[in-house]
């Protein structure tokens, strides 16, 4: 709405306005209101709003769900998987920052002999965007009791299954048909040979079961920086 005179990039609004300011501010008061047409100089001033960042900061939470019910993984196991994130993350006022059904890509890896934890390295918007990111879900810890002769099957059904876990529980239970879909293809520290063989003739194996919707709590570690 201010006219801008002589200098195209300096206003000084503390000086007194001259007669022909004062009528240029009432014309585009006017003007404002669609009262009056437009006037085209290059002294009217106007303005262009900069595209504006938003920082995500650590802590906040990424709410992910998974193709399958489960996962099912032995500390051994390192594996790559893909969420999903459940629903937007948003500004305050509405702004979607993280839309619903980007990807969250990263790997399990083991923290100790009884427990994983989800590494987050990339975020994937539905567009295509990729943007890097620092984030964790809690340590997860052996929860699970497979048992040789027991209904396992009813525990793996609608799960996704690491190298390692699937290993063991072959060892265990005797069962050498686990469907290659149900794999999430990995490495497993020391070897898989190695699993078969400390596992063979046990009866029973420890496993770590993810359950994405409930257990899992990814958060970021490092603040993010987002343009909308």
């Amino acid at each position: 709405m201010v006219v801008n005179y002589p200098s195209l990039s300096f206003l000084i609004p503390g000086r007194i306005a001259t007669r022909a300011e004062v009528a240029a501010f009432l014309y585009q008061a006017l003007r404002s209101e669609g009262r009056v047409s437009a006037v085209n100089s290059s002294y009217v001033a106007s303005y262009n709003a900069s595209p504006r960042n938003y920082r995500l900061a650590a802590g906040t939470s990424l709410p992910v769900t998974y193709a399958r019910d489960q996962i099912v993984l032995m500390p051994e196991d390192t594996v790559p998987v893909s969420f999903v994130t459940a629903s937007n993350i948003t500004t305050p006022d509405g702004q979607v920052l993280i839309p619903r059904g980007s990807q969250v890509q990263g790997e399990f890896r083991s923290v100790d002999d009884n427990s994983t934890r989800f590494y987050a390295q990339k975020l994937i918007a539905p567009d295509g965007s990729e943007q890097s990111i620092v984030a964790k879900s809690d340590i997860i810890e052996t929860n699970q009791t497979i048992r040789e002769g027991a209904n396992w099957g009813r525990l793996l059904k609608n799960a996704a299954i690491g190298t390692a876990a699937a290993a063991a529980i072959s060892a265990v239970t005797g069962d050498r048909v686990i469907a290659t879909e149900d794999l999430l293809m990995g490495t497993a520290a020391g070897g898989i040979l190695s699993l078969v063989q400390r596992f063979f003739g046990r009866n029973s194996v420890d496993v770590i079961v993810v359950e994405p919707e409930t257990n899992l709590n990814v958060t970021l570690d490092e603040d993010i920086v987002i343009a909308p």
